[in-house]
């Protein structure tokens, strides 16, 4: 029979320093497991809500397209383009005509770079705004609006009157005739001949006609958003519900499901005519359009971007957007483009979702 051996005192602290550091060291690793999980786990669900975002914001477009597509069949037209035109009349922030102006179309490949709207899509599809607007709704309070008045037979104020031949309730063709107005300028619209001005008064004379409209339902409200002005750098200020108190008095933008603006461009038309296209320009010109990597056998020539001004830039753009009628575009998760370069260094224009219509 054998006999145990005492610990020396030496032997005992060695143990228990061994046992200690042994502990911490699994310490550590768990800890190191647990962060690594964290790591993944954050990567997961940011790819898994950008995945999300990204197939809402699709069906969002496609909705919009169907939308644009319904508008033409009734109108015979894809909506105008609308914006700050800088001309006499235009409007300012918070004012009711704010980006609401008819921009001149583009006469050539490099003007087009710059005719889109982030304004077009509520204007017609929604039809917000009042009958100073659209000709349809209601304009002021009090006894504009009271029982007895014709304007109450327009309520709600979502729908819109046909917007005429020139797409913009005559503020082309037929403007308003007020001094220092320039025809397309939001003041100078005239709803079915209503009257010389855009007053409440107004409100009191029926507009006839048939209502159109809206051709689009939000299941969000985060999806549409009050354009309040544009910061230094020409970027719209986007509020949303809540945000602010007089909501309904801006102009209203169609955002996709990370805050952006949705963008709306279509084949440049001729004169005041919007059913008449210019064949002479297609969005296979708008650099912003095109796709970061364009698919073999889908790719033709175009307006050259400015990747390169000694080789002339890269025209590269596709035979869709070259037939395309109207496109609409979303700048991603990122919440960024470059207009001016297709492959854009800094990835910006990588996670563009363009959706294009014929």
């Amino acid at each position: 029979m054998t006999s145990k051996q005492p610990i020396e005192r030496g032997d005992r602290a060695r143990l228990a320093a061994s046992r200690r550091g042994f502990t911490v060291a699994e310490l550590l690793v768990a800890i190191s497991i647990v962060i690594v999980l964290i790591a993944l786990l954050v990567v997961a669900v940011d790819r898994a809500m950008r995945s999300g975002q990204e197939a809402q914001t699709q069906f969002l477009m496609g909705s919009i397209e169907q939308g644009i597509s319904q508008f033409r069949s009734d109108h015979g037209y894809l909506p105008p383009v609308l914006g700050v035109s800088g001309t006499a009349g235009s409007q300012g922030p918070g004012t009711l005509g704010y980006a609401r102006d008819a921009l001149r179309a583009p006469q050539n490949a490099a003007e087009l770079q710059s005719w889109n709207s982030i304004t077009s899509l509520a204007e017609y599809l929604l039809g917000y705004g009042d009958r100073s607007c659209d000709g349809y709704g209601v304009i002021g309070q009090g006894p504009y609006s009271n029982p007895d008045a014709p304007g109450v037979g327009e309520i709600p104020t979502l729908g819109l009157r046909g917007p005429g031949r020139d797409g913009c309730w005559g503020a082309i063709v037929n403007p308003r005739s007020a001094q220092g107005l320039s025809a397309g300028v939001y003041l100078a619209r005239n709803p079915g001949d209503a009257g010389v001005f855009p007053t409440p008064a107004g409100n009191a004379v029926m507009i006839k006609g048939r209502r159109f409209g809206p051709y689009l339902e939000l299941q969000d409200d985060r999806l549409l958003g009050a354009l309040t002005g544009v910061d230094a750098n020409g970027n719209p200020s986007i509020r949303f519900p809540g945000e602010i108190e007089n909501f309904d008095d801006y102009p209203k933008v169609l955002c996709d499901y990370w805050g952006n603006p949705i963008q709306y461009f279509r084949r440049p038309y001729i004169g005041s005519d919007p059913s008449q296209q210019n064949l002479q320009l297609n969005l296979g010109d708008v650099i912003a359009l095109r796709p970061w990597q364009v698919a073999p056998g889908r790719e033709t020539d175009g307006y050259a971007d400015a990747s390169s001004i000694v080789s002339g830039g890269d025209g590269t753009t596709t035979r869709d957007l070259v037939a395309a009628e109207f496109a609409l575009l979303s700048p991603g998760a990122d919440r960024s483009s470059n207009f001016a370069i297709r492959r854009d260094p800094d990835e910006f224009n990588e996670d563009n979702i363009v959706k294009v219509g014929r």
